[in-house]
Order: C-alpha cells, then sequence, then structure tokens
C-alpha cells in the first residue's frame, strides 16, 4: 500500500484543519513548509504555526492512488474549507488531484505581473562577481596552503 489519505489535527479541539492524499514522507511536507516560512497555502501555514505541534492522522491505506484521491475529496466536502466560508479545513482546493485544468483569470495574470514588476533581483550582476572573486582568492589559499 503505497497511498495513503492524511489529516492534519489540533490536538487542543480534536479536529482536523487539512487532509491531503499522499505517499512517502508526503505527510511531513506542510509541517517543513510552514516552519520554514515557505508554504505556499499562507492559512495553512498560520493554523500549522499557531497549533504548534498537530497531530498527523493516516486515515486510510490504499494500493490505488485513485482511491486516495477520492476519498481525500469526500473528507474535504464532508469537513467544508474556510476559503469558501463551508467548514473547517484549510485546504484551497475541493481535494482529488487539486487544481487540474486551473485557470487563472486575465485579470489575476495582470495583478501578478503589476506585483512583480520593477522588483529587484536578489543578487545584482556586480554581486555574483564579488561572490565569485571571493571563491576564487579562498581556493587560491587552500592551494598555496596545501603545497
Amino acid at each position: 500500500m503505497s497511498h495513503y489519505v492524511y489529516q492534519y489535527v489540533d490536538s487542543k479541539t480534536d479536529l482536523p484543519f487539512y487532509v491531503g492524499k499522499g505517499s512517502g514522507r508526503r505527510l511531513q511536507f506542510h509541517l517543513w513548509e510552514a516552519r520554514n516560512g515557505t508554504c505556499k497555502n499562507k492559512l495553512l501555514q498560520n493554523v500549522i504555526l499557531k497549533v504548534g505541534e498537530p497531530r498527523i492522522e493516516i486515515v486510510q491505506m490504499f494500493e490505488n492512488a485513485q482511491d486516495a484521491y477520492d476519498l481525500e475529496r469526500k473528507l474535504v466536502e464532508q469537513y467544508g474549507r474556510r476559503i469558501n466560508g463551508t467548514g473547517i479545513l484549510t485546504n484551497i482546493d475541493v481535494g482529488g488531484r487539486g487544481r487540474v485544468n486551473y485557470i487563472i483569470s486575465d485579470e489575476t495574470r495582470a495583478k501578478m505581473a503589476a506585483a512583480k514588476f520593477g522588483k529587484k533581483l536578489k543578487r545584482t550582476p556586480e554581486h555574483n562577481a564579488k561572490i565569485a572573486a571571493a571563491h576564487r582568492a579562498r581556493h587560491t589559499l587552500l592551494m598555496e596552503a596545501s603545497l
């Protein structure tokens, strides 16, 4: 059995706040992202950080991925999602395979482009040149010391 459906549960309330489908170590992935501040689902990230150590439960194991997707979708529908005001889960999507055929509107694309416009790169070419020079100098020192 290589596929499973898991849920993150708030230990204080014993209520799930996220349901997902995974295999391998997927069930830990959201914890790592939340702690590193790289979780794309900011609502999930905030709840994980607020809860501290959520209880992670494997709801059911499956041989077939589609069966796992079906149960995930059913549980998301059963508990409902905060994002649309129907329930308690922090899930962005309804489950299943996530954002299959997800279409971004032209208005949203324009907003995303405007948000990126004018932002500087984290490293300028000059910065990269200084880093490269420092690496070369260090390498030269190490080579001379080993002779």
